[in-house]
C-alpha cells in the first residue's frame, strides 16, 4: 500500500506536465488544503439506541489533483491526498469522547464546467492509516468528580479501507481555487465481526482553497 501511495503521488506531480506538451486533454495539476466539519454516526445494534457525534470537529484535508477533458464542458478530476475525519460528543459534564481517522484517499469526480464555476459528483477510496480514540470521564460518573483521560489506538475496531460518495463545487479565478465538498461513507466503518453490536458511518463537509499551476 505504501508503494501505491508513492506511485499515485508521482503520477499527479509528473504526468500532467508531460501530457501538456503532447495534447490538450490533461489540465494543469492543482493543490488544495482546507478544513472539514465531521460527524460520526454510531448505531448500537445490541441495545437498540444510537449516538450522533456532531459537535464541532474541524480536521485537516489536502489533495493533489488534475483534470482530464472528456468533451465540451465535461471534465473528470482525478485526485489523491490526505484527510482526517471522525467525530466527538459531550453527553454531560462528566463524559465526552472523540474518534479520529487519518486516511490517504484516491478519488475521481466527473464535473461540468461553466465559466469560472464547476460542479459534479464523485467517489473516493480511503485507506485508513491510523485510528485513535480519546475518552474523558465516564457516563456513569458521579457529578462533580474528576474524570480520567484515556487515549488509545482503535485500529482493531475498524476496517482498513472505506469508500465515500460525494459532490464538489468549485470556483476558479486565474490560478486560485475555492471549493466545497461533501462526502458520505458507503457501508459501515467497523469490522464485520462487530456488525452485530454496532454500525459506524460518517459524513463531512469540506472547505478548500487551492492553486492550479
Amino acid at each position: 500500500m505504501r508503494n501505491l501511495i508513492l506511485l499515485s503521488l508521482v503520477f499527479y506531480l509528473t504526468v500532467p506536465f508531460k501530457a501538456q506538451s503532447q495534447n490538450q486533454y490533461w489540465g494543469n495539476p492543482l493543490i488544495e488544503i482546507g478544513l472539514s466539519q465531521n460527524t460520526l454516526l454510531a448505531a448500537d445494534n445490541y441495545l437498540g439506541n444510537s449516538a450522533i457525534r456532531e459537535d464541532t470537529f474541524l480536521k485537516f484535508s489536502g489533495k493533489l489533483g488534475t483534470s482530464y477533458h472528456l468533451f465540451q464542458s465535461l471534465n473528470c478530476l482525478f485526485f489523491t491526498g490526505y484527510s482526517e475525519f471522525g467525530g466527538k460528543q459531550k453527553l454531560n459534564n462528566n463524559y465526552r469522547d472523540e474518534f479520529t481517522f487519518r486516511a490517504w484517499e484516491l478519488g475521481i469526480i466527473p464535473h461540468l464546467k461553466s465559466g469560472f464555476l464547476s460542479a459534479g459528483f464523485g467517489v473516493k477510496y480511503n485507506y485508513h492509516l491510523k485510528m485513535t480514540g480519546k475518552w474523558w470521564g465516564s457516563v456513569n460518573q458521579s457529578p462533580g468528580t474528576d474524570g480520567e483521560f484515556e487515549e488509545r489506538d482503535i485500529d482493531q475496531w475498524y476496517k482498513k479501507g472505506s469508500f465515500d460518495l460525494g459532490w464538489r463545487m468549485s470556483a476558479k479565478k486565474a490560478h486560485v481555487l475555492i471549493s466545497f465538498e461533501y462526502w458520505k461513507t458507503l457501508g459501515d466503518l467497523e469490522k464485520d465481526d462487530l456488525d452485530k453490536y454496532v454500525d459506524f458511518s460518517q459524513f463531512n463537509f469540506r472547505f478548500l482553497m487551492g492553486y492550479q499551476f
